[in-house]
């Protein structure tokens, strides 16, 4: 639906270690109406830096991660030991900047899904106001409450469309059993 209104079809690839969740290449292919940009970055995990195809090597902190796999590293966080309203705090290497990406735990919310009604977790990224977003907390992101901590939900309010819905429509081999509330 963005592509076709906006023209808007932006892809985000990352291979990283699934024990880790630290990456080792990314690739950025952006196509927004007539502006295009395509970037491969790949890590040097014993040097601590990155390699960008556009801007040359970077030194990074140890440990960075790239958009995806920080939405996996989200997924290993043992909630039980956090409270609601704390916010966790990772470094993100993105458009070739070291990006302090911040997410508060906003508690526990029962969502009613096509699956049935599943307990899930609630956080919210803390994103930049400008462009896309009108206020810090216009991203939440529900995950299943339980050992798969599968993405159910993301609402994200945008400035200029309104509320944007994203919903988890199918699901397969998955390591353990969905919960469902009666």
């Amino acid at each position: 639906m963005a592509n076709t209104l906006y023209g808007v079809k932006d892809i985000y690839e990352s291979w990283f270690d699934k024990e880790t969740n630290l990456p080792y290449k990314q690739i950025r292919n952006i196509k927004e109406g007539h502006y295009t940009l395509f970037n491969e970055v790949t890590y040097n995990r014993k040097n601590n830096t990155v390699k960008s195809k556009l801007s040359g090597i970077h030194s990074v902190p140890e440990k960075i991660l790239d958009l995806s796999s920080t939405f996996y590293y989200i997924r290993r966080i043992d909630f039980s030991k956090i409270n609601e309203g704390d916010v966790v705090s990772v470094n993100m290497y993105f458009a070739d900047e070291i990006f302090p990406f911040r997410l508060r735990y906003m508690g526990k919310e029962t969502i009613r899904t096509k699956f049935g009604k599943i307990s899930c977790l609630k956080i919210s990224p803390v994103v930049e106001v400008g462009r896309m977003f009108k206020n810090d907390d216009d991203l939440t992101i529900w995950f299943t409450d339980d050992d798969n901590r599968l993405p159910i939900m993301v609402r994200m309010d945008i400035r200029i469309v309104g509320a944007v819905f994203l919903k988890l429509i199918k699901y397969e081999n998955i390591a353990n059993p969905l919960m469902f509330q009666k």
